[in-house]
């Protein structure tokens, strides 16, 4: 078996020696940086679904830092406060993933239907619409490898049943195109209408 061994080479190189510790081992020393945990039980239990990690960065401004010991907590700062931070940003998190997810899907219906009334189920097909050979081009390489990476019915339908085009429909292809194709894609199109009517539909 390969062992990896990687080096870095910076000014005041120094290794890496902070043991792994236990849940109740975390909580110990939370308490030991003054920070009020009122019931170990449960902080353990929230610990060991909720990495320690990941919750150091909601008791970060619970921290009195500065110089001396950077990482003791400012007086009367408790668990409940970091998780309470940590419960909003998560709320917060998922109204936000919720609202660009309909905004993403939004789009993708909206360009598919766009297009293909005007031009055609194989509207991405025509270099004609967008803004130079080249974007087309790149675009579609981008759509092929991603095409290529899917495993949804509807695409393995298309290629097992139809040879031409190599491409499904912009519909199909709409739904598995990344949001990041998806932008460019609408961004290339070369008629202005194109892309208003992909905004205002």
């Amino acid at each position: 078996m390969r062992t990896w061994r990687v080096t870095y080479f910076w000014p005041g190189w120094m290794r890496y020696s902070k043991p792994a510790l236990s849940l109740e081992e975390q909580v110990d020393l939370l308490i030991a940086r003054g920070l009020a945990v009122p019931d170990r039980a449960k902080a353990i239990r929230l610990l060991s679904h909720i990495s320690y990690y990941r919750l150091r960065a909601y008791w970060l401004p619970l921290e009195k830092g500065g110089t001396g010991n950077p990482h003791s907590f400012r007086p009367g700062a408790t668990f409940d406060n970091a998780l309470g931070l940590y419960v909003f940003d998560r709320t917060l998190r998922l109204l936000l993933l919720d609202l660009i997810e309909r905004f993403e899907v939004s789009v993708r219906a909206r360009l598919a239907q766009a297009l293909t009334m005007r031009y055609g189920p194989h509207a991405h097909l025509g270099a004609e619409l967008f803004d130079g050979p080249d974007k087309h081009t790149e675009c579609l390489k981008s759509l092929a490898e991603e095409i290529d990476r899917s495993h949804e019915v509807f695409i393995q339908h298309y290629k097992a049943t139809y040879t031409d085009p190599a491409f499904p429909p912009l519909w199909a292809c709409c739904e598995v195109m990344s949001f990041g194709l998806l932008s460019k894609l609408i961004k290339s199109l070369r008629h202005r209408a194109d892309r208003q009517s992909v905004a205002e539909a």
